[in-house]
């Protein structure tokens, strides 16, 4: 096998040249055969094709003659008027639609003008118009379905066309969609974090070159990680050490309505430190999958919220088993299910899932979100606060749905904010079970 594409689909075109003739050689040899009795037909055909020519250039009233002199080659022929002609077509019996079908793409060599084929109890009868006041009539054996001009030459045309189909088709799944298949599943599981490569088992040099070219941006996009990671950690060193100290000098003033304003400063600025670095350190990617009890889990979270006399409820089965990353959907839930308390009074954690989804609902009774803001909320530090917000300092920085979001697509899942009747959000995850 040629190793470049090129080669490659030389090497097809050569293969189905081969393919083509060896096929049709046999094909000839079978039409050729009495095997399907098509040779019988066929001389009949052409025989009386030939014969209505010479018919229609001697006089009518020696027609008759000319026909009973032919009747010593073994024909069957008869001159009548077109009446008699039509008489003994409506005796006869129409050819069926998928003969006419055959016919029409693949037409008799030299067929008379005007000629029609029947069938009899007898065999086949053939009407040959030679002009306005006699119609040549013969009788032949039966007429076969497939006959030698379905089978002859212009079914070669039919048999290239369908041979380079299928081995193309067999070729491009080998060479390139597998492969890149294989790929893509590959690039969809990978999490940037794990030193790990793409191996291409087989395929052309082409799809051999697009692997390690993902294998390097998988080297690239690794190593951006790190770098982040160790800035993340730096960052927040370097952040929460003089704000530390600054905590410690504030709270040696004797001015207390002073101090509590600016400990509340402080306490927002390290809050927004601690969800901005939550939303940067990729903990949904980087952990791995595991077959968990989502239905154990989300009891957990309404568990833990109910304990603290928040109103949360768990709706669904007692158990339901399904691969998730379950730190990661640990998070996301409760994160959904805080935001649903934080602006509303009563939250449902319903469950549920079909044959290749589990579906996690968490349903407030809040204000809900405007259509217009859904697909926005999701976005980093944006917050609705028209919908949402009560003008409260500690609401938060816009990040919440958008750590979810990340959880959600790391499971290749989808979030989904919809409206609660009659008043809330439906905060719906959906992921592959």
């Amino acid at each position: 096998m040629p190793r470049s594409v090129s080669g490659q689909i030389a090497m097809i075109v050569v293969v189905s040249v081969i393919i083509v003739v060896v096929v049709g050689r046999v094909g000839d040899m079978i039409r050729h055969s009495p095997l399907l009795g098509l040779n019988s037909f066929d001389t009949f055909y052409e025989q009386a094709a030939a014969i209505a020519p010479l018919m229609r250039q001697v006089a009518q009233d020696r027609q008759d003659d000319l026909a009973s002199a032919f009747a010593g080659t073994g024909l069957d022929l008869r001159v009548v008027d077109p009446v008699e002609a039509e008489r003994l077509a409506g005796t006869a019996t129409a050819p069926s639609a998928l003969r006419r079908i055959i016919n029409w793409i693949f037409p008799p060599d030299d067929e008379p003008d005007g000629s029609r084929v029947f069938d009899t109890r007898e065999g086949a009868m053939l009407l040959i118009p030679l002009n306005e006041a006699s119609t040549l009539v013969a009788y032949g054996p039966p007429q076969p379905l497939v006959s030698n001009d379905v089978l002859g030459p212009l079914s070669y045309y039919v048999l290239a066309f369908a041979t380079l189909l299928i081995l193309f088709g067999l070729y491009s799944r080998w060479a390139f969609l597998a492969p890149l298949a294989r790929i893509s599943d590959e690039v969809k599981r990978s999490n940037g974090t794990e030193d790990e490569r793409l191996v291409s088992e087989h395929g052309p040099p082409e799809v051999v070159a697009l692997t390690d070219a993902l294998n390097q941006m998988r080297g690239r996009v690794r190593d951006l990680l790190e770098t982040r990671a160790r800035m993340l950690r730096g960052v927040s060193h370097d952040l929460r050490t003089p704000l530390t100290r600054l905590r410690q000098r504030i709270e040696r003033l004797d001015d207390e309505p002073v101090q509590q304003k600016m400990l509340s400063d402080v306490d927002q600025i390290d809050r927004l430190i601690e969800e901005t670095l939550d939303y940067l350190r990729m903990d949904a990617t980087g952990e791995e999958l595991e077959r968990v009890d989502v239905a154990s889990l989300l009891q957990t979270i309404a568990a833990d919220f109910a304990d603290l006399g928040s109103a949360i409820r768990y709706e669904g089965p007692d158990h339901l088993a399904a691969m998730l990353k379950p730190n990661s959907m640990l998070r996301a839930v409760t994160n959904l299910c805080g935001n649903g308390l934080k602006f509303g009074t009563e939250v449902s954690i319903i469950l549920s899932r079909n044959e290749s989804s589990v579906r996690i609902d968490v349903v407030d009774d809040g204000p809900g979100i405007p259509a217009n803001l859904r697909d926005r909320v999701l976005e980093p530090f944006f917050k609705a606060d028209l919908s949402r917000s009560d003008g409260d300092r500690n609401q938060g920085f816009g990040l919440g749905l958008s750590i979810v979001a990340e959880i959600v697509a790391a499971h290749r899942g989808r979030l989904t904010l919809l409206d609660n009747e009659p008043s809330g959000l439906v905060a719906r995850v959906e992921f592959p079970r």
